[in-house]
């Protein structure tokens, strides 16, 4: 058997509690604060980056196609 790698992705939600002046200094500091440690997924957002796949496995994508070609050409 085989392993590839298959780049996926998905969205996680979070709040932060900023101690701030305002509500424009919260945002500042919040974009500088760690990641919450508590985050929620978002249903539906897994995807698979199929852009990605073939510089994942370029090696192994090329090879199969060489031999792919070679079968048409028979």
């Amino acid at each position: 058997m085989k392993t590839y790698k298959i780049p996926v992705s998905w969205t996680v939600t979070a709040t932060m509690e900023i101690d701030a002046e305002s509500l424009e200094d919260a945002i500042l500091k919040a974009e500088d604060a760690s990641l919450p440690t508590d985050p929620d997924y978002l249903d539906g957002s897994f995807e698979v980056d199929h852009d990605c796949i073939e510089y994942l496995n370029a090696r192994r994508f090329w090879r199969t196609w060489h031999v792919l070609q070679k079968r048409k050409r028979r």
